[in-house]
């Protein structure tokens, strides 16, 4: 096997664990309500800088559209400067793990 070929072995495989750890973690969570994005986002303790952000990123949308709940488990890849991160971790709660 080719050095291109087990790379793409990988590829595949960690394309599939990704899904079945994305399936997992909605199992059991598609009868609840969604929690309240907007009154999350516009929580008090959240820094000046990330309001500015928000005002650009439309971030209640974002979060509408992951479909996040309390208590999953969620994978931020290329976080950056955690402002994703920080909103992930805000939606599922001390139960759940970003």
């Amino acid at each position: 096997m080719t050095h291109a070929q087990r790379t793409m072995s990988g590829v595949t495989r960690m394309a599939w664990l990704w899904l079945v750890a994305l399936l997992g973690g909605c199992a059991g969570l598609l009868n609840e309500d969604p929690p309240p994005y907007l009154m999350i986002v516009h929580d008090r303790d959240r820094s000046d800088a990330d309001r500015v952000i928000d005002q650009r990123r439309q971030p209640e949308k974002l979060l509408e559209f992951y479909d996040v709940r309390p208590g999953m488990r969620v994978l931020d890849v290329s976080a950056g400067a955690g402002y994703n991160t920080e909103l992930l971790a805000r939606v599922v709660g001390p139960t759940g793990v970003v």
